[in-house]
């Protein structure tokens, strides 16, 4: 799965992310696959935004885009669980 990055030097760059779609049929938002849906996915997926690298799915909102967008999207996934 290809992912764009957008944000403030997103355009300039044309940035792309590339994140492996993991395949495991885990818990959707389990972005750090450690079994449970909680804060620490949410500071993994930070983390991603920043340059990092997470083992799960991270395009949240499954928009193809990755940004803020899937924050909001996993902190109301953990709000609803």
């Amino acid at each position: 799965m290809l992912l764009t990055v957008v944000g403030a030097n997103a355009a300039a760059a044309e940035a792309a992310l590339v994140i492996p779609a993991t395949g495991t049929g885990g818990l959707p938002g389990d972005v750090n696959l450690d079994g449970a849906l909680n804060i620490a996915d949410v500071t993994a997926l930070l983390n991603v935004l920043s340059g990092g690298t997470a083992p799960g799915e991270c395009d949240i909102d499954g928009n193809g885009v990755l940004n803020i967008g899937d924050v909001t999207a996993l902190i109301n996934l953990l709000a609803t669980t």
